[in-house]
């Protein structure tokens, strides 16, 4: 093909990365629309009883940085530093 030239290779590398990274971008906007009304104190599917029932298997069986705080306000942390 005309259009390719062997020096082109870290010119797709960079597009693909920045793709790549726009991808991250829209997921993580994404997530913070939705975290709290799927997984917060009213949620479909709240933290606190998951975390509750993940209990007796141990940290071992559901390693999660929520088993020391599963409120509204530590879900908000993660989804912000994102």
């Amino acid at each position: 093909m005309g259009w390719i030239s062997p020096d082109s290779g870290p010119v797709v590398a960079r597009l693909f990365h920045a793709l790549l990274g726009l991808v991250f971008v829209v997921a993580f906007a994404s997530l913070r629309a939705q975290v709290e009304p799927l997984f917060g104190a009213e949620g479909l599917s709240p933290l606190a009883e998951a975390v509750a029932r993940a209990r007796p298997g141990g940290w071992t069986a559901t390693p999660t940085l929520f088993w020391w705080e599963s409120s509204d306000a530590a879900l908000r942390g993660p989804r912000l530093r994102g």
